[in-house]
């Protein structure tokens, strides 16, 4: 908690953390080769809890009416389908979770028990997420003080939404969604701290600890969305805002501030809405105020859709209130439209001008428009969806209290309204896996996977490198890359060369070092070890690998002629050359090792 310019602000972090065990609830890999099975087709419906209520946010996205498409990849089977009852849950993921949970000093529950997490938004075939609590109440040492750890949980992660025709999926007026199950059902760690921290610089320092300590079991997955970051804020006389899908630690601090900031201007908004909401929907039709539209607008028109609109009383000027640089209140009310498929609201605070209409013909249209009042209109065919998102409009307009809320990270640390926050009316028992006790054998065997110590493994890394290389390595998503091909045997300072330059440089040329799985990359590195192939050829044997990621590393050595001249064949290259150590690296340079050729040549 931080005394700032108005109020005492409060920050809460949630990590989640995928898991490289395979899949939680099946045998699936957790990594996909993208290959697409076929297609699966849902529609998802809300259910009551166990005591009868209805979760709120679960509710809002019924609304929305969406039919689902599933693209089931080479990594999915019937669980993901929701065709097969879950199996027994991952050993390995539990026990990487429970060692987490003891190396924060959590109260490890008795007996886990896998709950049903209701979600409609697409994201699950099923219509909800699986999640089990796996400890509570402990504490994460920082530079400014301890902590709070309130619980650790084991869950699945979602399916992941796809773009449909270079649209985002949901369509103009979200007809239809589109995701893949590769990413379905594979493990999540998720970490919820206490609102102890004080600070968008103190908060990404947390988020670094806890995404650090969670590489140090070697079982945390890499790469571009496997750990995410969400902030809960929140401001005396605000609310609670849970803002998800933070990618990037360095747009913590920005978040934060721009988050208290907007609860702030929220405040002061609230106190300016002197008018109550109107108690009667009534549309207006506006649309032909709109032919002479311009650009998208025009187009939209001319294909048959309306322009639709509805009177804001008293709320002329507040729509165009600035909550922070870039962002104003009506912005607020065009997301919940966007949440109903729509692109935004125009609204009477706007400069029509860059629409190419005229505002006060768009105005006339208003016959009940008076003085203070403003409007907002939306563009579309669909009436139902208009009226729905009207309601949701005109409910926020007036809302006297910043709402609590669920929103997500965008560019420039920014965000935008997703769904209401979700309630405890979401969860209910999953009656088809079995609970779980946690016993002394389970906790036994979970120190295999108790992080290491930072310091003391780069301090391991630093004897085998130098220590700018290793402090490279231990911040890389390549780390557990590199402590295994050391454990082969491969020398450290090749490996580490072939991580923090080769492969730089063979993404900078535009191939995409990500399509070769560990394995491989791992028989590269051992075929150097093993004398099959020199130094100076690792590259070129991954630049061959990346154009062709189906072919083998043996194929790829082969039909590139770049395996190792050497004993007696190097004899004979050297006798041809007539000993010209300049004419043999000329010809031979990714084939032959200098050191052995100068010792050949220094004993003749």
């Amino acid at each position: 908690m931080k005394r700032g310019r108005h109020t005492i602000m409060k920050i809460g972090l949630e990590i989640h953390q995928r898991l490289n065990t395979g899949k939680l609830f099946c045998r699936c890999p957790s990594n996909s080769k993208g290959l697409i099975k076929g297609m699966l087709y849902r529609k998802l419906h809300i259910v009551k809890s166990e005591l009868g209520e209805k979760d709120v946010a679960a509710i809002r996205e019924e609304l929305k009416d969406k039919t689902f498409e599933y693209a089931v990849y080479d990594n999915s089977c019937l669980v993901e389908c929701d065709e097969e009852p879950p199996h027994d849950i991952n050993p390995a993921a539990l026990r990487v979770a429970v060692a987490v949970a003891r190396y924060l000093n959590l109260k490890l529950v008795d007996q886990i028990f896998v709950m049903r997490k209701m979600v409609i938004d697409g994201s699950n075939t099923s219509g909800f997420q699986r999640t089990a609590l796996v400890g509570l109440d402990g504490k994460l040492k920082n530079s400014k003080g301890d902590v709070g750890i309130q619980a650790l949980f084991i869950e699945e992660e979602s399916a992941g939404i796809m773009n449909t025709e270079g649209k985002i999926a949901g369509g103009p007026e979200g007809k239809r969604a589109m995701f893949g199950l590769n990413r379905l059902g594979v493990p999540l760690i998720e970490i919820a701290t206490a609102p102890d921290i004080i600070d968008g610089v103190h908060a990404k320092e947390v988020a670094e600890s806890l995404g650090m300590m969670l590489r140090m079991t070697g079982m945390a997955a890499r790469g571009i969305g496997t750990i995410r970051q969400d902030l809960n804020i929140s401001v005396e006389g605000g609310a609670k805002v849970e803002i998800k899908g933070v990618q990037e630690l360095d747009d913590i601090p920005i978040i934060i501030e721009k988050e208290v900031q907007r609860q702030h201007k929220l405040i002061e908004i609230n106190g300016l809405i002197r008018e109550n909401k109107p108690e009667e929907l009534r549309l207006v039709d506006a649309t032909q105020a709109f032919r002479d539209g311009k650009g998208w607008l025009h187009k939209a028109i001319a294909g048959g859709s309306k322009a639709v609109g509805v009177v804001l009383p008293g709320l002329k000027g507040v729509l165009g209130i600035e909550l922070y640089a870039g962002r104003r209140f009506g912005t607020e009310l065009s997301d919940y439209a966007k949440t109903f498929g729509f692109g935004g609201i125009i609204h009477g605070d706007e400069d029509f001008s860059k629409y190419g209409v005229d505002k006060a013909g768009v105005e006339r249209m208003f016959p009940s428009l008076k003085d203070n009042d403003s409007y907002a209109i939306l563009i579309g065919n669909d009436e139902r969806k208009m009226r729905l998102a009207f309601e949701a409009i005109i409910e926020r307009a007036y809302l006297k209290r910043v709402p609590r809320e669920t929103r997500k990270a965008v560019a420039e640390g920014g965000s935008q309204y997703m769904r209401p926050m979700a309630t405890g009316a979401r969860m209910y028992p999953e009656t088809d896996v079995e609970s779980i006790l946690v016993d002394q054998e389970l906790i036994d065997d979970s120190t295999q996977y108790l992080p290491k110590d930072y310091n003391e493994l780069l301090k391991t890394i630093e004897g085998q490198t130098n220590g700018d290389v290793a402090r490279q390595i231990i911040k890389s998503k390549y780390l557990e890359l590199y402590l295994d091909a050391v454990s082969l045997g491969i020398d450290p300072m090749i490996v580490a060369t072939t991580i923090t330059n080769t492969w730089v440089s063979l993404s900078r040329d535009g191939l995409d070092i990500e399509s070769l799985d560990d394995e491989k990359k791992l028989t590269v590195l051992t075929k150097n070890k093993d004398g099959v192939i020199t130094k100076k050829a690792i590259e070129e044997v991954f630049r061959q690998l990346c154009r062709s990621p189906s072919k083998s590393v043996d194929e790829a050595i082969r039909e590139n002629n770049l395996s190792r001249i050497s004993g007696e064949e190097l004899k004979k290259v050297v006798e041809k050359e007539g000993g010209s150590v300049q004419a043999i690296m000329a010809k031979y340079r990714l084939r032959v090792d200098a050191e052995e050729l100068m010792k050949m040549i220094g004993k003749k």
